[in-house]
C-alpha cells in the first residue's frame, strides 16, 4: 500500500512534499501524498510502517526558532550553492521538533492555497507576501523556510540591507522578514535597496506579522501574492503529532481535537517523541481547560441570561451572526466589528463581552490603559509595544482556526481612559496624546484586524477622545441604563438559579430600584448568607430583609436628613416635569442614601428654561435641608457639582449666556478657573435658581415634610404616591420669585 494512503486529511502538492520530507520519505520537489485523501482503509492504531525508528539521541536538531536564528542554515559556499555545517540538513533533521513540524506543514498550505505557487518560487520571479500573525511561528520559520524550499544548499539573501548585484544574482530567492516598519529615516533607504533588487530575476519571498503595519506601501504594491498563514487545525495537529511520534493515534483521538483552542506554544509543549499519541493529546487539553478558565468569567451565562440591556445583547446577538458568516467565507467589511458599551459601574458591561465570547466559544482577550502602563514602568514606549502586543494576540486567536477564520473579543476596559485630545492641557499633554494617537492606529486597521471584534467600556462616553466612535473603530454607541422593574425580577430569576422557583420577586424588585446587576447579585448572594447562618435554605424573607434594611446602619437623624433632602428634590421635580415618571427613595445607592429619577434630561438642544428648571431640582435637595433644619450638609455636594458643569456647559458651551456667544468645548473645572467672565456669571446664575428653589420650599414646607415622612416609612414613592401626597396637601405654590423672574 503506497504511503500516501497514510494521511487523514485532503493535502495539497506541497504539503504532501513537507509531509513525506518530514517522514523521510522524499527529498525538495518529490511527493508520493500530494491530493490523497485521508479515508484510509488501515489500522488506526498500528504504528505507520514507512516512518523508519530513528535514533533520538543521535538527532542533532536546531534552534531554528529563535528571534537571532540566521536565515539560511550557515555553512561554507561553493559555486552558487551553500554547503551546510554539520548542524544543518534536510527537514527529516528538526522532525521531532513539533514547532518547526506544525510551522513547515502550515507555510505549505499556505503556499498551496495558490496552485503552483510553491513550484514558481523554485523555478520563476514571483513576488509573495506571507502574514504570520503569531510571532512565535513567525520566529520559527524565519530559520527553516528556505530548507522548505530549496533544501538544505538553497542560499537566500535578505533584502533589509543593501545587496550587491552579484549578491542577489547568486542567491535562489531574496527575502524580509517585517516584525514593524523601519524607522522613517530608514525608509528611503529601505525602498532604493527593494526596487534595486527588483531588477534582478529572483523570486522575492516577505514573512510578515502584519503586512498594513509591518510593510511599507510600495512592498504591498508590488506583491503578485498576499498569503495568510492558516491556523492550526485539528488536521495539522493530528500531523504533527504522527511526524513527532511516528503515530496517528486512535481515530476518536482524533477527533477530539477539533474541540480544544490551541495555541502553538501548546504543541512545543504536550507534544514529545517520547510519548504516545494519547499522551500528547491529555496534556493538549490540560493546556486548553487552562486557557479557558483564564479567558474571563461567563459564570456559564448566555446573552438571554444579560436582563436590563436589551440594545446590547441585540447588538451581540446580531455581531455573532455576523462572525458566523465570516468565518463561512463572508466578507468581513459586514461584520459589526467595533463598539462602546457605556453605562453606570456594575451593570454588566464586561461581563456582556465575556458571555459574548463564551457562548460562541471565541478566545477573550482583554486590556486595559492601566495594565498596559503596568507592564513596564509606564514609559511611552513600553506602554505603546503592551498596547501593540494585545492587538496581536488578538489578530493571532482571530486567524487560527480553520481557513485563518476564528474571531476573537477584545475588551478595551476603561476606555475613558484615552481622553479628549482637544481637552488636554496638563504637562504630560504630550504623552496622553502619543496614547491616544496610537489606540486610534490600532483601531483604525478594520481590514488588518479582521476577525477581531473591539468592545470598549466606559461609565462616560464624553470624556473618550471622539475619534474612537468614527467608523472602522468602535462605530456603535450602546447605552446600558438601570434595569426597569421585570427586567430586575429575570435578573432575581437568573441569579437564585432555581431556589424559590414560585415566589413572587416583585416585592424584592421594587426595593432594588437602579439597581445594577452587580447590586443585585450581592444582595442574593447576602440572602443566602442570611439563610445559611440560620441553617435553613433560603427564603424570600431572607431577600426582602436583606433589600429593606437600606440604611440601617445610618443614625436616625442623619436617614431623616436625607429624607429631607430627596423630598426637596421631588416636589420640585413634580412641580417641573409632573409625576408620571418620577420615583423617589431612601436606598443606598453608591454612598449616597437616597435618589430621585424623573423624566429625561436636557440635552444641548434645550432652552435656557427648561436647563434653568433641571437646575431647580439640583438644588432643591440642599434648600429642604436649611429650610427645615438650619443649614445644609456636605450631602449636596454632587447635587453642586452637577449644577456648576451644566451651567457651565449652558453658558460657555450651548451659546445659552446673556454676554457673549463664545463656545468652547473644555472642562467645566479648567474652564471656569481661565475664565474670570463666565466664572461671574455661573455664581450669578446658580445664586438666584438657589433662591428660587428656596422659595418653592418654603411655600410648599408642608408638602415637603409629608414626602419625607412617607419615605421614611416606605422607603420608595413612584410618582402616584407623590401626586397622592402632593394632593392631601392644600396650597402647593409654583413659587413667586420664579414668576418675578419671568416676568422681568
Amino acid at each position: 500500500m503506497p504511503a500516501c494512503s497514510r494521511i487523514p486529511f485532503v493535502a495539497g502538492p506541497f504539503e504532501a512534499e513537507i509531509f513525506d520530507r518530514l517522514c523521510g520519505r522524499a527529498g525538495p520537489g518529490v511527493s508520493t501524498s500530494a491530493g490523497d485523501t485521508l479515508a484510509a482503509p488501515v489500522d488506526p492504531d498500528l504504528p505507520d510502517p514507512d516512518l523508519p525508528d530513528l535514533d533520538l539521541a543521535a538527532l542533532d536538531v536546531p534552534d531554528f526558532g529563535r528571534p537571532d536564528a540566521p536565515s539560511m542554515p550557515r555553512g561554507r559556499v561553493v559555486g552558487r550553492r551553500r554547503v551546510p555545517d554539520a548542524a544543518g540538513g534536510d527537514v527529516a533533521t528538526w522532525r521531532r521538533a513539533p514547532l518547526q513540524v506544525a510551522a513547515a506543514l502550515l507555510f505549505a498550505r499556505a503556499l498551496d492555497t495558490v496552485p503552483g505557487l510553491a513550484a514558481a518560487l523554485r523555478t520563476g520571479t514571483p513576488r509573495v507576501i506571507v502574514e504570520v500573525t503569531d510571532p512565535l511561528l513567525l520566529g520559527v520559520l524565519r530559520g527553516i523556510w528556505p530548507v522548505l524550499l530549496f533544501g538544505e544548499h538553497g542560499i537566500s539573501e535578505s533584502i533589509d540591507r543593501a545587496l550587491t548585484p552579484r549578491e542577489a544574482e547568486r542567491a535562489d530567492i531574496l527575502s524580509l522578514v517585517a516584525t514593524e516598519l523601519p524607522k522613517p529615516r530608514e525608509r528611503d533607504e529601505v525602498e532604493r535597496t527593494f526596487l534595486q533588487v527588483l531588477q534582478v530575476p529572483r523570486p522575492v519571498l516577505c514573512l510578515t506579522v502584519d503586512a498594513e503595519r509591518a510593510l511599507l506601501p510600495f512592498v504591498r504594491q508590488v506583491a503578485d501574492h498576499s498569503l495568510v498563514l492558516p491556523g492550526l487545525d485539528p488536521t495539522l495537529v493530528a500531523a504533527t503529532i504522527r511526524v513527532v511520534t511516528g503515530r496517528w493515534g486512535k481515530r476518536a483521538d482524533r477527533a477530539a481535537l477539533a474541540t480544544l483552542d490551541l495555541m502553538p506554544a501548546d504543541l512545543a509543549i504536550a507534544i514529545r517523541a517520547d510519548r504516545t499519541p494519547a499522551a500528547c493529546l491529555c496534556d493538549l487539553r490540560r493546556l486548553a481547560a487552562g486557557r479557558a478558565d483564564r479567558s474571563g468569567s461567563g459564570r456559564d451565562l448566555r446573552l438571554a441570561d444579560l436582563h436590563g440591556m436589551r440594545s446590547a445583547v441585540a447588538w451581540a446577538r446580531a455581531t455573532l451572526d455576523d462572525l458566523r458568516a465570516w468565518r463561512a467565507g463572508g466578507p468581513w467589511s459586514e461584520v459589526s466589528s467595533g463598539a462602546l458599551i457605556v453605562g453606570p459601574p456594575g451593570c454588566g458591561k464586561t461581563l456582556l463581552a465575556a458571555v459574548m465570547a463564551a457562548e460562541e466559544g471565541l478566545p477573550f482577550v482583554t486590556g486595559s490603559l492601566a495594565r498596559w502602563q503596568a507592564e513596564d514602568q509606564a514609559h511611552l514606549g513600553t506602554t505603546l509595544r503592551a498596547m501593540r502586543r494585545c492587538f496581536d494576540e488578538a489578530i493571532t486567536l482571530a486567524r487560527s482556526g480553520p481557513g485563518g477564520r476564528r474571531g476573537v473579543i477584545l475588551l478595551i476596559d476603561e476606555a475613558d481612559s484615552f481622553p479628549d485630545r482637544a481637552r488636554v492641557t496638563h504637562a504630560h499633554r504630550d504623552y496622553v496624546v502619543e496614547v491616544v494617537n496610537s489606540i486610534l492606529e490600532l483601531l483604525s486597521g478594520a481590514a488588518s484586524r479582521e476577525g477581531v471584534v473591539v468592545i470598549g467600556t466606559t461609565n462616560d462616553a464624553s470624556r473618550c477622545d471622539p475619534a474612537m466612535l468614527r467608523p472602522g473603530r468602535l462605530s456603535r454607541l450602546i447605552e446600558v441604563g438601570y434595569p426597569d422593574l421585570d427586567e430586575r425580577v429575570a435578573m432575581l430569576r437568573v441569579r437564585l438559579q432555581g431556589d424559590l422557583p414560585e415566589a413572587d420577586l416583585t416585592p424584592v424588585a421594587r426595593l432594588t430600584e437602579r439597581a445594577t446587576g452587580a447590586v443585585i447579585e450581592e444582595v442574593v448572594a447576602d440572602a443566602r448568607r442570611l439563610a445559611r447562618e440560620a441553617g435553613r435554605p433560603l427564603a424570600l424573607a431572607d431577600l426582602l430583609s436583606v433589600v429593606g434594611r437600606a440604611g440601617a446602619g445610618r443614625p436616625p437623624a442623619l436617614l431623616r436628613r436625607a429624607a429631607i433632602h430627596e423630598a426637596g428634590h421631588a416636589l420640585v421635580a413634580a412641580l417641573e416635569r409632573g409625576t408620571e415618571h418620577l420615583v423617589v427613595a431612601l436606598q443606598d445607592r453608591d454612598g449616597a442614601a437616597g435618589w430621585v429619577d424623573y423624566a429625561g434630561e436636557p440635552s444641548q438642544a434645550g432652552t435656557r428654561s427648561e436647563i434653568e428648571g433641571m437646575l431647580r431640582i439640583l438644588l432643591a435637595g440642599r434648600a429642604a435641608e436649611i429650610e427645615m433644619l438650619g443649614e445644609p450638609s456636605a450631602g449636596a455636594r454632587g447635587d453642586l457639582t452637577a449644577a456648576t458643569n451644566l451651567a457651565v456647559a449652558a453658558l460657555g458651551c450651548w451659546g445659552l449666556g446673556s454676554s457673549t456667544l463664545v463656545a468652547l468645548e473644555q472642562d467645566p473645572a479648567q474652564r471656569l478657573l481661565l475664565d474670570a467672565r463666565l466664572h461671574g456669571e455661573v455664581a450669578v446664575l446658580l445664586g438666584a435658581i438657589a433662591e428660587e428653589a428656596a422659595d418653592l420650599v418654603y411655600r410648599n414646607g408642608s408638602a415637603v415634610m409629608r414626602i419625607a415622612e412617607a419615605l421614611l416609612t416606605e422607603r420608595r414613592l413612584d410618582g402616584a404616591r407623590v401626586a397622592e401626597l402632593l394632593h392631601e396637601t392644600e396650597g402647593v405654590a409654583t413659587g413667586e420669585r420664579i414668576a418675578a423672574r419671568g416676568a422681568a
